[in-house]
């Protein structure tokens, strides 16, 4: 016998074709083909109506009658290729079991087996942004309009346009972003940039890596490095420099490094040294010069930097500067 596959909403859906000849009206055989369909592990038989029109009252006769033809007292479904959208609703009013080829369908007798279904498929939110998704988190952050354009964070920040979709889905799901539109029209808006960051900043994660030390500071400025940790923080604000310099590279520059740095400042034989943060993503990406100062350009983003000083963070000293600069940002 012939078989078919088709996909209904997601759901694979298994058509056998029946031989029906001698069993039903010759009436019956000019209207529908007969298969038996299985979903979900749930079998019925499905009636794929071949002509235009077929009144409700109709429907329920034939799905009545047509099972004990047939022998047997499965329950019944309608497959139509077409349906209107007033056709639809008193389809629906009259628990009428149905489906559009792959477009549209109603199987109120699978509503258990559904739910099931879709609450395994829902997965908890993550504790944690990946790197790209906090790249995309620190984009919407800084950018001075709520709208979030899916093309200019791919270029931007050099991330394929599924990266981003699915990134923008998430902040979406935490709450952090709402949309407009559907399909390819869909456009993202972050809610109230405070609340974006209030909400959103638990979800951040250190953005190092790993932290050398590096005795040979002449080699810092052979890469792109930015003025990061509580050395950053002393810049921006009235706290106190550290005695060492904290740069900030890109994970990439470890080669250029990795030879001349150690783990740990009790292997080297000098106290004159530099911190050297290895990030997970760029920081340049969003460091931003300070036009009052020269002596500032170059020192990563307050919110990066937020996420990169972790548990220093609960220093009341260090809390207490990171909010007025925080602060700051959000009164411009």
């Amino acid at each position: 016998m012939a078989t078919k596959k088709l996909n209904v909403l997601g759901l694979p859906l298994q058509l056998e074709e029946l031989e029906v000849k001698d069993k039903v009206p010759l009436a019956f055989m000019e209207d529908y083909d007969f298969y038996r369909g299985k979903i979900l592990d749930k079998e019925f038989l499905v009636f794929h109506f071949k002509g235009d029109y077929l009144s409700i009252p109709r429907i329920q006769k034939h799905l009545e009658i047509l099972p004990g033809f047939l022998g047997v007292e499965d329950r019944c479904v309608l497959w139509l290729d077409k349906v209107s959208s007033a056709r639809r609703e008193h389809l629906i009013k009259n628990a009428i079991p149905f489906f559009v080829d792959e477009k549209m369908v109603f199987l109120p007798f699978l509503g258990t087996q559904l739910e099931k279904r879709r609450d395994a498929a829902i997965k908890p939110l993550a504790d944690k942004f990946t790197a790209a998704e906090q790249c995309i988190f620190l984009w919407i952050l800084h950018n001075k309009t709520p709208e979030c354009p899916i093309s200019r964070i791919m270029n931007d920040l050099k991330l394929s346009q599924s990266t981003v979709a699915r990134a923008l889905l998430l902040l979406m799901q935490y709450g952090l972003l709402s949309f407009r539109g559907k399909g390819t029209r869909k456009k993202y808006f972050r809610i109230e940039a405070k609340q974006f960051w209030e909400s959103g900043k638990k979800y951040l994660q250190t953005p190092v890596q790993k932290r050398l030390f590096l005795e040979d500071i002449a080699l810092i400025h052979t890469m792109e490095a930015f003025t990061a940790g509580e050395d950053a923080l002393a810049e921006l604000s009235m706290l106190e420099v550290p005695e060492h310099q904290c740069k900030a590279v890109y994970k990439r520059c470890f080669d250029k490094l990795e030879g001349s740095s150690v783990a740990s400042p009790d292997m080297l034989r000098s106290e004159n040294y530099v911190i050297v943060e290895l990030w997970n993503y760029d920081p340049g990406l969003f460091a931003k010069t300070c036009p009052d100062s020269a002596s500032k350009s170059g020192i990563v983003d307050i919110f990066s930097l937020y996420a990169s000083l972790e548990n220093l963070t609960e220093d009341v000293r260090i809390e207490k500067e990171l909010a007025k600069l925080t602060e700051d940002f959000f009164n411009g």
